[in-house]
């Protein structure tokens, strides 16, 4: 009988350890399904603000190249790219998307901005592009200056 009720305890022991364990892992994996849903949830509407900026109803674009500039989504940059360069583009949508370029203030987007300035096939986004440009560079100049 005494090893009958040692297999018992560790019967015992087996069970409540397994149960430690699924009560201590399930956050953990609730918290990764979460997670993964709402990495998805993100993904999908990255997917659907960048549709409405590549929209032929210009309304629906503007509004969208508007709105990841105003709150700065780094991750628009190459699409707000593209847009700038792609010359089959209404000029007024194509200098949007360089304010909202210019709005994100990454390097990616500063560079775009110089590029286009010199390079640019129009001469109304040439010019934007170049006073953005400028208006950049005397910023810095003047933090630097400054040491703000």
């Amino acid at each position: 009988m005494g090893t009958s009720g040692e297999l018992n305890k560790m019967k015992l022991f087996f069970v409540i350890t397994l149960l430690l364990a699924v009560i201590i892992e399930s956050p953990a994996v609730f918290c990764q399904e979460k997670d993964s849903t709402a990495n998805k949830a993100l993904e999908n509407q990255m997917k659907t603000i960048i549709r409405g900026m590549n929209s032929t109803n210009s309304g629906l674009a503007r509004s969208s190249i508007y709105m990841v500039g105003y709150y700065a989504f780094p991750w628009a940059a190459d699409p707000l790219i593209e847009i700038m360069n792609d010359t089959s583009k209404d000029i007024s949508i194509r200098i949007l998307a360089a304010y909202s370029l210019d709005m994100l203030g990454i390097d990616k987007s500063r560079e775009a901005i110089r590029l286009a300035s010199v390079n640019d096939n129009n001469d109304m986004l040439q010019k934007v592009c170049g006073n953005l440009y400028r208006n950049y560079l005397n910023k810095r100049d003047e933090i630097l200056y400054t040491g703000e």
